[in-house]
Parts: C-alpha cells; sequence; structure tokens
C-alpha cells in the first residue's frame, strides 16, 4: 500500500509482511494521487503541475503539465496515458507519451479538489463544480452540461457507465440514467455516511451509522452486516477489487475521544470481522486505487486541527 501524505511524503505498506517504509522530499503537500496500467503515478501537490513517477524504474520522476494555478485533482483515463486534472480555473486532458493538452475547459473551482471521473460509456468527464449539480464535459463534441442533481457530493459510476449512484444528504443513495439523467432507483437509509460499489455492479457496501452493510443491487437484500468495534467510526469505505476484503477510514477528526483517527482498517467479509489496521501515517486520506490487486495506492490531506497548527 502507498499513501502520500500532506507533508509530501509517501508512505509505503507491505500488506503481507506487515511493515512500512517512508519516502520524502518527493513533492509539496499532496492532493491527490492515481496510477494508471503501465506503472505511472501521477502527483497533485502544491505546485504548478503534476510530479510523474515511473514505479517500474524505467525513467526518473519529472514535472509535468506546469499551469499557472494548483492542481488539486487528478486521475488516469482507464488503460491510457491520458490524464484528467482539475484546478481551481480548469479541467484538462493531458496525452502524456507527448504532455500536449488534448481537451480543456473552464471550470469554477468551488470543488476544485473533488474527485474527476472519466466515463467510457458516454466518452465524458464528470466533476462536482457547484451545489446544484455535476459538470459533464462531452469529449466527443466538446459540449459542457450541467447534470442537475441537487445534493450529490459523493457518487460513483457502474463498471458499463450507464448508471450514476448518489449519496443524497445521509438517507439515499439515488440511481440515475447517465444518458438521460433520470433517477432510477433508490436505496433508503437511517445514518449513511459513506458507500461504494464492488467491480461486478452486484453489491453495495454502505456505512449505515455503526454498521457495515452489504446490499445485493438487484434486489435490495441486505446479505449481510458488521457492527463497528468501540470507538471505531468510518466516514469513507472501499472494496478492495479482486479480494473479499473492505478498506473504511475517516475523513474528518474522529468522532470518539480527542485524538484524530486517520487509521485504515482492513475487513475480510468471508469472516465478517476486521483484521488489520494500518496507522503508520499521517493526514486524512481521501481515495484509494488498485494496481493489479497488488498495489494499492492512497491519497491523503491533512485536516487543520482546532488550534490551526
Amino acid at each position: 500500500m502507498l499513501i502520500g501524505n500532506y507533508d509530501g511524503s509517501l508512505t509505503l505498506y507491505d500488506f503481507k509482511e506487515r511493515k512500512s517504509s517512508s519516502f520524502s522530499g518527493l513533492a509539496k503537500a499532496i492532493y491527490s494521487i492515481d496510477i494508471n496500467s503501465s506503472g505511472k503515478l501521477a502527483v497533485a501537490s502544491q505546485r504548478n503541475g503534476v510530479l510523474l513517477m515511473d514505479l517500474t524504474g524505467f525513467s526518473d520522476a519529472k514535472l509535468v503539465n506546469q499551469q499557472s494555478n494548483v492542481i488539486k485533482s487528478l486521475a488516469f483515463q482507464p488503460n491510457s496515458d491520458i490524464l484528467l486534472t482539475g484546478s481551481t480555473d480548469k479541467v484538462t486532458s493531458w496525452d502524456l507519451s507527448n504532455e500536449l493538452i488534448v481537451h480543456s475547459y473552464g471550470s469554477s473551482g468551488e470543488y476544485s479538489e473533488a474527485p474527476i471521473f472519466f466515463n467510457s460509456s458516454t466518452n465524458s468527464i464528470y466533476k462536482k463544480e457547484s451545489p446544484e449539480g455535476i459538470e459533464q464535459f462531452n469529449l466527443t463534441d466538446g459540449k459542457k452540461n450541467r447534470i442537475k442533481v441537487k445534493d450529490v457530493f459523493d457518487f460513483r459510476f457502474s463498471s458499463d457507465g450507464d448508471r450514476l449512484f448518489g449519496k443524497v444528504f445521509n438517507q439515499t443513495i439515488d440511481v440515475f440514467d447517465t444518458k438521460k439523467f433520470k433517477r432510477i432507483d433508490r436505496f433508503e437509509f437511517s445514518d449513511l455516511k459513506a458507500f461504494d460499489l464492488d467491480q461486478d455492479d452486484r453489491t453495495i457496501a454502505a456505512v449505515n451509522g455503526q454498521t457495515i452493510e452489504i446490499i445485493d443491487i438487484g434486489t435490495k437484500v441486505t446479505k449481510s452486516s458488521i457492527l463497528f468495534p468501540d470507538q471505531v467510526s468510518a466516514t469513507r469505505i472501499e472494496f478492495i477489487p479482486g479480494t473479499d476484503f473492505l478498506a473504511t477510514w475517516n475523513t474528518s477528526r474522529a468522532k470518539f475521544g480527542s485524538e484524530d483517527d486517520y487509521s485504515i482498517r482492513i475487513w475480510d467479509l468471508t469472516k465478517g470481522k476486521m483484521v488489520s489496521t494500518l496507522s503508520g501515517h499521517s493526514g486524512t486520506i481521501t481515495s484509494l486505487t488498485t494496481l493489479k490487486n497488488e498495489f494499492i495506492f492512497h491519497q491523503v490531506s491533512m485536516v487543520p486541527s482546532a488550534s490551526g497548527h
């Protein structure tokens, strides 16, 4: 597991050996990271560009895609060298093979750190840019549209790109058709804090209050549930692809006690319990991605303390 920390260091966890090591001096405060299938790691930090690292070791790290404003979110298009970046004034797609801009459009920057998504079904970039909806930039015709799904800040796409699952406050997951953007389904909860979809679009994992619920999407039946131990909470949850494991963590100050809880907790769905806790890093984890089911990469940003230090 590789974690990018707000202090600019990267923490590497060996999940099998249960060892960790840190690397510093590679970047300033890290906002966002992603990795593509060829082993390129892109890091957005407090620089006006993207630090590109080759994890295969064939080339040196370098700063690319330099802009006038700091890039705060990024993502690779699946199975390609096309990198999507979001700054305070624009969203841009770059071809890293020649470092040229492919597409670019203006952005309000209101949610500059919001994740970027690429949907191959619609050939579009999606990003939250206002409270009123999600911006869609169609790469085929170059048009920009606002999808009016108010109050949806946390969302996922199905693997075929035909459905968008959006968390509405702490009450529902609404499902939208991505072609017409009409709501086609709804899942209701008493205290929804986070959710994720599995790779096959068959299952939702949801943090509902102090319980992890595993829900069949087709039948809406809760297949299993896991109760959080005392003094443990989570505001993010994600499936670890190709495994029977889940990862949970917090993106805000710990619910219990006076200390900030930034731990990553690993849950075994076959056993119905937590099996590991990773806590050797600093800062709040905001994303997770995988490479060939062997490496897990996390992004970390620091939440300031009440004193401002």
